[in-house]
């Protein structure tokens, strides 16, 4: 039993100095022996060759992509931004299971921010390495959402150095389980105090300002293959008021996914006429409506988006924005990636929102 507790404490201790490392090492304290250039310095630039591999947000995102955090496997990179962001002169509150923790990072008082930026830092496969191929940079999570997550540091890292915001205005929050209805995130999140008046969400956009997201219905089920095979065709064929996503975890185990912008009961009664239809499947069912956001600020275009955030999940009367690098119809594709240039203005988007948003 000894031997098991030392060598149990062994490799803890080897793991904490590892992460230890990597935010010692790889990203020196921000002091004055450090002189970093801005996001907008980067952007003035006329070509990706002169662009510096070793910029801090690149820096920061590409050791959160070579940290896999799988949806209920976020502990390694939990425990990264922990301590990056600690060594950095912020708070930090674990909240959560001890094995699934959401960082909240902040200056000053715990309640004294009024602007929260946040994102989530799990992703929903894994496999794919950190490679960056003609200025664009692939790999698990590198596009949804740890692109969001690095540009948000980074850009409320340079508004404290360039003393354009107070040092306790903005806060951090980067919560697990955002692929999975909340689980674990921003659902434990929701029961805390929250002081912000306004909240800037973080999934890939375009750069541009979403105004309105998908709403989602998942369905989980459970019942022989053969059955699920035939109704998997005809959630397909029956579903007309969203876009359908079918996957099987196994031969016994299936899940439907549908994403649609419109009027929720539409969806629901579709849904019942094909469950109906199949008597012996046992079935689970969540589901959130549309999401509708803030999106008037001047310099930002407007979209609609086909993905979802973990905005359902926070409630409060606080203003919303959504926003954050590439294509979002990359997310969870094995191609999955962001360009460098997109995380780059990212950073500067990030940095305009926070201010307007402080007027």
């Amino acid at each position: 039993m000894i031997r098991k507790i030392v060598v149990f404490f062994i490799c803890a201790v080897l793991l904490i100095l590892k992460s230890y490392i990597y935010a010692f090492h790889r990203y020196p304290r921000h002091d004055d022996k450090h002189v970093y250039q801005t996001s907008s310095s980067y952007n003035s630039q006329k070509s990706l060759g002169d662009i510096n591999m070793f910029s801090p947000v690149v820096e920061l995102h590409k050791s959160l992509v070579d940290i896999p955090s799988v949806s209920y496997n976020e502990t390694h990179v939990a425990r990264f931004l922990q301590l990056y962001l600690s060594t950095r002169g912020y708070t930090i509150d674990l909240i959560g299971d001890h094995n699934r923790q959401n960082i909240y990072a902040y200056k000053g008082s715990r309640e004294d921010a009024k602007v929260l930026l946040t994102s989530n830092i799990d992703h929903v496969r894994s496999g794919t390495p950190y490679e960056v191929v003609d200025g664009r940079i692939y790999g698990s999570g590198s596009l949804d959402a740890k692109a969001c997550v690095a540009a948000q540091v980074t850009a409320l890292e340079e508004l404290l150095r360039e003393r354009e915001v107070a040092y306790n205005q903005v806060a951090l929050l980067f919560v697990v389980g955002g692929e999975v209805f909340g689980s674990g995130g921003m659902v434990e999140v929701d029961k805390m105090t929250k002081p912000w008046k306004t909240v800037i969400f973080g999934k890939p956009s375009g750069l541009d300002l979403v105004s309105r997201h998908c709403g989602v219905v998942i369905i989980g089920l459970e019942g022989d293959n053969q059955v699920l095979v035939e109704m998997m065709q005809a959630f397909k064929t029956s579903i007309v008021s969203g876009t359908v996503n079918v996957e099987f975890a196994d031969d016994e185990r299936a899940s439907v996914e549908i994403r649609f912008l419109g009027d929720e009961e539409n969806v629901t009664t579709e849904v019942v006429d094909v469950l109906s239809r199949f008597r012996d499947v046992v079935f689970t069912y969540q589901s959130y409506p549309p999401q509708d956001f803030s999106c008037k600020v001047p310099g930002f275009e407007t979209t609609v988006s086909s993905l979802s955030s973990d905005s359902p999940h926070l409630k409060g009367d606080f203003g919303r924005y959504l926003y954050g690098p590439g294509n979002m119809s990359l997310s969870h594709a094995p191609d999955e990636h962001v360009s460098i240039t997109d995380l780059l203005e990212a950073v500067e988007g990030y940095r305009k929102l926070v201010l307007f948003a402080l007027e």
